[in-house]
């Protein structure tokens, strides 16, 4: 038996002696228990899958809603946005606090979260600043520094009045 390469296998779909038995009877039984009959094949000696499609839904079912997928310097742009916003946190701030605020702002968006090493990355080429890391006890902790939102310049045509 061990010295045999591949003997252990069946080559070619052998019948149970429980369909042999149903079909002597003339009976197959229910159609919904029937199992598939293995696969002829080289190294397939499995059931073929028996999984079928979704049904589709009926229009009156509500779909839930999927999450929302975002490239990296649009998850970057909107935790830069927030930073600066109004209650939002200027100055400098720790990675992981960062993370944390970023995985917050995914889940109230319904957005996919995305890992933080490429949002990290385009925070700091969108602040342009290099990696600033802070000393805190034995350990650095990586840090960035986010700068107060710039006040969008006031253009002079606005300044003055329509007659």
């Amino acid at each position: 038996m061990f010295g045999l390469k591949g003997g252990w296998r069946r080559r070619k779909p052998v019948p149970s002696d429980s369909m042999r038995d149903n079909d002597a009877a003339g009976h197959c039984g229910d159609s919904s228990q029937a199992q598939p009959p293995l696969v002829d094949g080289g190294d397939s000696h499995r059931r073929p899958s028996t999984r079928l499609s979704a049904p589709a839904l009926p229009a009156s079912v509500e779909v839930i809603p999927t999450l929302t997928a975002m490239t990296t310097k649009e998850h970057a742009v909107a935790l830069l946005e927030w930073l600066q916003g109004p209650g939002g946190r200027t100055g400098t701030v720790l990675a992981s606090e960062l993370m944390e605020i970023h995985r917050e702002l995914c889940a109230e968006r319904n957005w996919e979260l995305k890992s933080w090493s490429g949002i990290g990355r385009e925070l700091r080429r969108m602040l342009g600043h290099g990696k600033e890391y802070i000393g805190r006890g034995n350990d650095r902790q990586r840090a960035y520094r986010i700068p107060p939102r710039v006040a969008a310049p006031v253009a002079p045509a606005a300044l003055t009045r329509a007659a």
